[in-house]
């Protein structure tokens, strides 16, 4: 049997005895919520048949009704003799595919092979079959069919590909199969945010009392994914940005000059790098001071 939103399709097997003679038709009673009855008449010509030999017809007189409602089928055969008499009735209690889930978002990225995957569950349909689980499916192929595992709205993905690019979406499923893709697909890059910088230092070679440069490595750790951009931002400034490096234009050493400076200003900065999962978490602010006149001596 065959459900869909619009039409039922039904199988059944028949065997004519040799005496018999030839099928013209087969009649479907229809009973609907035991109120009204109707007869369906399918031609020899309009009948298909499965890879088993089992006879298929179809209802598509469905489409008014409503989730939960009940139809009772029987057939019957019918040759230039007469009919036979009904085969036994099957109920079938109408359903329908489940919602599509929403809000699929990473709700954790643990490490760079792996990220937890959280979505928003859709109202039940009501008098509906229950949803029993969800299809995640993984640059569109099927990852994960959660339906005979864990029931709940949030899956781990394990053994992704650092610096690999995944779309992600996933489907509901219940008895009659899976719903339409969730209203949200996810495009995503394997891996975490970046490591801190490292060895900030002044360049006291090339650094005055109206500059100064700063020197830096990059982090040891880069999330699985190049380094996109250093971005400085002013300690003393509510964290305003001061400055962007972007990698692309480096062509030698991390570095950045403060330049125009009085002699004595300090500044007190936080660099931070980033790849394409987002900058890191580097709170380490860093003091340099431009150069002074020097202190007088003492003790003479």
């Amino acid at each position: 049997m065959d459900i869909s939103n619009s039409y039922i399709t039904l199988q059944f097997k028949y065997n004519n005895t040799e005496n018999n003679l030839p099928i013209t038709k087969f009649i479907l009673h229809k009973e609907y919520n035991s109120e009204s009855e109707n007869q369906l008449e399918f031609s020899i010509s309009d009948i298909t048949y499965d890879y088993y030999g089992n006879y298929l017809i179809t209802d598509s007189d469905i489409s008014t009704y409503k989730i939960s409602d009940i139809i009772i089928y029987k057939v019957k055969a019918v040759n230039d003799i007469g009919e036979s008499e009904y085969s036994n009735t099957i109920k079938v209690i109408l359903s329908s595919l489940p919602n599509a889930p929403s809000n699929l978002l990473i709700k954790n990225r643990i490490n760079k092979t792996s990220l937890t995957l959280k979505w928003d569950i859709e109202e039940e349909i009501e008098n509906n079959i229950e949803t029993k689980g969800y299809a995640i499916y993984l640059n569109s192929n099927l990852f994960i069919d959660t339906s005979t595992t864990v029931i709940n709205n949030e899956y781990t993905l394990n053994n992704l590909t650092p610096g690999k690019k995944y779309n992600v979406y996933i489907k509901s499923i219940n008895d009659l199969g899976e719903s339409e893709e969730s209203t949200d697909t996810l495009t995503f890059y394997a891996g975490t945010i970046p490591g801190n910088v490292t060895n900030v230092k002044k360049d006291e070679k090339n650094s005055d009392k109206n500059n100064i440069k700063i020197n830096f490595d990059s982090p040891n750790d880069n999330g699985g994914n190049s380094i996109t951009k250093y971005i400085i931002y002013d300690n003393d400034n509510n964290n305003n940005v001061i400055d962007t490096i972007n990698t692309e234009d480096l062509t030698s050493e991390l570095s950045y000059t403060f330049s125009d400076l009085e002699s004595g200003s300090e500044k007190n900065i936080i660099i931070k790098a980033t790849n394409i999962i987002g900058e890191n978490n580097d709170e380490n602010v860093y003091n340099f001071i431009a150069a002074t006149i020097p202190d007088k001596p003492s003790n003479l």
